[in-house]
Order: C-alpha cells, then structure tokens, then sequence
C-alpha cells in the first residue's frame, strides 16, 4: 500500500509504524522534540526532474511547491536556484 499524504507519511513514522523519506524543513519541530529521529542514508539520489502535479487552482499550492522546493534545496538534493 502507498501513502502519497507527507503529514500522514510524518505522523505514521511517529506512531511507529515505519520509516520515511520527508523533507528535513516539514519535520523539524518532530526531530527537535524527538518524536523522530534523523537516520542517515547511504543511497546517493540520482539526479533528475520533480514534477508536483496538482488538482485545482495554483494559487492555493503555492506555498507548498515552494516548501518543497526549499526543503529539496536545504537537503542539497539539488542544485541552487539560479
């Protein structure tokens, strides 16, 4: 089975049913207050395109492309913007 809901990804790995790959700005007051942990990964990411595909006007996604792009870019996943 798949999960495609980052906060439901977050709050599974909280309760203790698993591990995820989230981005590190999403998650930071959980690793702060220890309810997750980081682990480290050893798998390097190959590079390649990121498409976020919604449903709905643009406007009220926004601020989530922009979440992820800036979590993308703090986990130096990807290159600066230029």
């Amino acid at each position: 089975s798949t999960c495609n809901s980052l906060t439901l990804m977050a709050r599974l790995v909280a309760a203790g049913q698993g591990a995820a790959v989230l981005p590190t700005a999403m998650v930071r007051n959980e690793v702060e207050s220890g309810q997750l942990r980081l682990l480290p990964a050893a798998a390097p990411v190959a590079p390649g395109t990121l498409v976020v595909a919604f449903a709905g006007p643009a406007h009220r996604y926004r601020p989530l492309v922009r979440t992820i792009v800036e979590s993308l870019q703090e986990s130096e996943l990807t290159a600066p913007a230029s």
